[in-house]
């Protein structure tokens, strides 16, 4: 029976986009009484919003007229919130008023709503100055409610977003106070990403200084948010500029390896911050240092260079720190990667013959410059017999014969 009902509202449905005016007033007539029913249809809700889109405006006054005495339920309904969003994007001002006095009172209750939110999204976005305005009034009053709720902080965000600059502007003041409570919150951290992404450079400073100006307190504030499950997403240094950066940076000393070895405060620095120093082995620490030496200046990565030359072998054979090590050889500065090989070059054997350095190996082999390449190969050469019964050696052998010179490729054939 509902597969039939369906079928039937969907070629009602299609009916309406190409019948006649003479045929579409009478499947109004046919809607009479059934609106506020078919509103909460799957279908039925396409039917109504096909027909305010292509009926008359006196049959779309018959229609709203039905809307209007139900207009809260539905705008908190799955299917029905669609059917008011259209009364608001195809009908004049003076039909959709009574509707739009409905919303403006019951702006609290719409926001906090997982289907009434889009509603008020949409008077944001696309209402009259004079409504938006009064919606966002509501908001200001109500946003400490809002910006913590599951559905409201979605609404905080579109009027961030699609206000007006004088709209993001009261919000960042209003939070600006609280950012270490709302950046730790569930939603919360939400909204003060989306001042981050959308306000203007003083409205940022304004948030961050909060966080990172006034001693230690605030620096120990911003550790305790790059290792809040939210709070990580709030301190993502991308967003700020050059001053900023540097004042998180000095938040982040001597904190470094703790805050990689976290789940959540190794993601501050690797797509954060990217101006940090640091060593880790840990599974979310490598990208840490990855994305340091990726996109750091010179200037900044040089303190965490110099300290990955004190423990190559020790990064080459971790499960992790040898994609560090593969990342200097392949993009590092020439005298960083002859020096790395310098190390390597001591280990050859041992390398060769890791689970993980055996990777590392075979980077050199496929990266380097030549005259580095040869220096680890001819140690490979002098071990070839022990490397080819290898389970990890074979495949540094096999490396060389595909990616080495001819000449290495003859060496291994003879021996």
């Amino acid at each position: 029976m509902y597969s039939i009902l369906s079928y039937f509202l969907q070629f009602i449905e299609q009916k309406l986009g190409r019948a006649n005016p003479t045929e579409k007033a009478q499947l109004v007539h046919a809607l009479r009484g059934h609106v506020l029913t078919l509103s909460q249809q799957v279908y039925g809700s396409h039917v109504i919003r096909k027909a305010l889109e292509s009926v008359d405006k006196a049959s779309q006054i018959e229609l709203i007229n039905e809307i209007s005495a139900h207009v809260i339920p539905l705008s908190l309904h799955e299917h029905g919130n669609w059917v008011i969003r259209c009364v608001l994007e195809h009908c004049t001002e003076q039909q959709k008023r009574p509707v739009l006095e409905q919303l403006l009172e019951n702006v609290l209750t719409l926001a906090t709503d997982q289907y009434g939110c889009f509603v008020i999204e949409h008077v944001i976005e696309h209402g009259r100055p004079e409504d938006r305005e009064q919606i966002v009034r509501s908001l200001h009053e109500n946003l400490f409610t809002l910006v913590t709720d599951q559905h409201g902080n979605f609404v905080i965000q579109h009027a961030i977003e699609h206000g007006l600059p004088e709209d993001r502007e009261r919000i960042v003041h209003i939070l600006k106070g609280d950012i270490l409570k709302y950046a730790q919150d569930k939603f919360g951290n939400l909204v003060i990403s989306k001042c981050l992404i959308c306000g203007t450079a003083d409205q940022k400073k304004a948030l961050i200084d909060n966080v990172c100006v006034g001693g230690p307190q605030t620096l120990q504030n911003a550790r305790q948010l790059m290792v809040d499950e939210f709070g990580t997403h709030v301190i993502q240094l991308g967003r700020a500029s050059p001053t900023e950066k540097a004042q998180l940076v000095d938040a982040l000393r001597g904190h470094v390896l703790t805050l990689s070895q976290q789940v959540y405060g190794c993601h501050v620095i690797q797509m954060a911050l990217k101006s940090v120093a640091s060593l880790s082995l840990h599974e979310y620490g490598y990208w840490v240092i990855r994305c340091v030496l990726e996109h750091c200046t010179e200037q900044q990565k040089r303190p965490v260079l110099e300290q990955l030359h004190d423990i190559v072998l020790t990064l080459a054979t971790d499960k992790y720190g040898c994609f560090v090590i593969e990342h200097v050889i392949e993009h590092g500065l020439p005298e960083d990667r002859e020096r790395i090989v310098r190390s390597l070059h001591e280990n050859v054997l041992t390398l060769a013959t890791d689970k993980h350095g055996c990777f590392v190996i075979k980077h050199v082999i496929e990266h380097q410059r030549p005259e580095n390449r040869e220096r680890i190969v001819r140690s490979l050469h002098e071990n070839v017999l022990t490397l080819i019964t290898d389970p990890y050696g074979n495949f540094v052998i096999q490396h060389v014969i595909e990616h080495g010179l001819p000449e290495n490729r003859e060496r291994i054939v003879r021996t």
